[in-house]
């Protein structure tokens, strides 16, 4: 998943012309009160480009460099993904 937002943002910071961006990666759940599935936030992070660009991709480990940015993830070995809050500008 932290690869997967690496990559989204320099692909976009490479074909744009924008300081920072904002991903948000979503995952559907079952509700197990409803019996519905729901869209929840499982990652959400705010990348700039400065600090992006600083980084060395080939040697990082791609979830313990998001603490370079401002984000939101919760992780458990036993659980996975958890929910977490969106950042907003």
């Amino acid at each position: 998943m932290c690869s997967c937002v690496l990559r989204i943002a320099g692909d976009l910071f490479a074909l744009l012309p924008i300081d920072y961006v904002y991903i948000h990666a979503n995952d559907e759940r079952l509700n197990t009160v409803t019996g519905h599935t729901e869209k929840e936030t499982i990652v959400s992070v705010k990348i700039d480009k400065e600090t992006f660009k600083s980084l060395n991709l080939e040697a990082i480990d791609c979830s313990d460099s998001l603490n370079n940015f401002e984000h939101n993830m919760k992780f458990l070995k036993t659980k996975g993904f958890q929910p977490v809050e969106k950042l907003v500008k």
